[in-house]
């Protein structure tokens, strides 16, 4: 399943300084296939460090389009519980 987390404000590369994180729970293949669907390139997919979590940043329209496009709307909850099961599906990364 695909997650995207609250809208947080922070540094981007976009004019307005918010933004949310796009993951999945499942693989990521899964994540970089959706991405994809709803038009993020893959050069924009964040995957640093060992344990670090694969995923999109993606402004405010693009969170909207994931939901539009199936995506779950998560809180922060939601997000770490998504995370642990990502982890227990790969242990390796």
């Amino acid at each position: 399943m695909i997650f995207v987390d609250r809208i947080q404000r922070g540094p981007t590369p976009w004019p307005g300084g918010r933004y949310s994180h796009l993951i999945s729970d499942e693989s990521v293949g899964e994540l970089l296939e959706f991405a994809k669907s709803i038009g993020l390139a893959t050069a924009w997919f964040q995957h640093r460090g060992l344990r670090a979590m694969p995923h999109y940043d993606v402004s405010p329209g693009f969170r909207a389009r994931a939901i539009a496009a199936g995506a779950r709307a998560v809180d922060r909850r939601g997000y770490v519980e998504a995370i642990s099961r990502f982890r227990e599906r790969n242990p390796c990364g």
